[in-house]
């Protein structure tokens, strides 16, 4: 299992808040989001797991900034 604990709680990270942030997903343009925003609002379990949605976004983006990509 990825460690994933840490994508609940994105107001813990400042890389989360910014790889995750409205400006972000708008800079690369590949997810909605509205629907990005809204696995981020859900109210999360104590001990549950980050959706893989939310692990893909996250990653997809952090792989955007590291190489200067973008859809727009």
């Amino acid at each position: 299992k990825a460690p994933t604990a840490s994508l609940l709680r994105p107001g813990d990270s400042e890389l989360l808040q910014q790889v995750l942030s409205e400006e972000a997903l708008r800079e690369t343009g590949i997810f909605d989001l509205d629907a990005v925003q809204e696995l981020l609002r859900h109210n999360w379990e104590d001990g549950e797991m980050a959706p893989r949605e939310l692990l893909l976004v996250f990653t997809t983006q952090l792989l955007c900034r590291m190489f200067g990509c973008s859809c727009s």
